[in-house]
């Protein structure tokens, strides 16, 4: 199954799962976790490399090699999506998708966006922002995204390597939401990489 056919059942899934709360237990690390009670989206936009992600988001629509997601502001007032990876090493053919993210409670819930990617489910998946970290230079520097059930996990960083005090603090909070860092904390490739 080629990674655009596999991105439409993933979002599919976890649009069902969340509009009908849905809860596979196999995938289910977590039910509802708590996500930032702040968010300011003009300090999210930019340029981002994926550090880690678990295995269920390597294994169904995302490799692990130079994986970066650009988000802009559009000017409907939601948050374009540009998704760029290669595939099979650093130096593999890039892969991109494009797409669209939104708060739909911005108030209430800050951190819990949907998204919309071309070529994916006509629904919107969640996007659920678990944790932020300190604010460098006006952007976040760090962030956790899963879903309501934590079947998936990206960490992603202004850099494409993190010191190791900055991993470990990541990684406690991860543990902390369920995961568990020995099966669920796969670094991606960001060395050798051109973007």
């Amino acid at each position: 199954m080629n990674s655009i056919s596999t991105i439409i059942l993933i979002t599919f899934f976890l649009s069902a799962a969340s509009s009908f709360r849905l809860i596979p237990t196999d995938l289910a690390k977590c039910v509802n976790p708590s996500t930032v009670k702040e968010l300011n989206v003009t300090q999210y936009l930019g340029l981002w490399y994926n550090i880690a992600a678990d295995n269920l988001v390597l294994s169904t629509f995302q490799t692990d090699y130079c994986v970066t997601a650009e988000y802009g502001l559009r000017s409907d007032g939601k948050v374009s999506v540009l998704n760029t990876q290669r595939d099979g090493s650093v130096s593999g053919p890039q892969e991109n998708i494009t797409g669209y993210a939104y708060q739909p409670d911005p108030v209430a819930y800050p951190g819990k966006l949907k998204v919309h990617l071309e070529g994916g489910s006509p629904g919107e998946a969640p996007y659920w922002v678990l944790q932020l970290g300190p604010i460098v230079n006006n952007q976040y520097s760090w962030v956790i995204v899963s879903d309501p059930i934590c079947g998936f996990m990206w960490v992603l960083a202004r850099t494409p390597s993190i010191d190791a005090t900055t991993t470990k603090t990541i990684q406690d909070y991860l543990v902390s939401f369920g995961f568990t860092i020995s099966t669920d904390w796969i670094p991606i490739v960001q060395t050798g990489c051109v973007y």
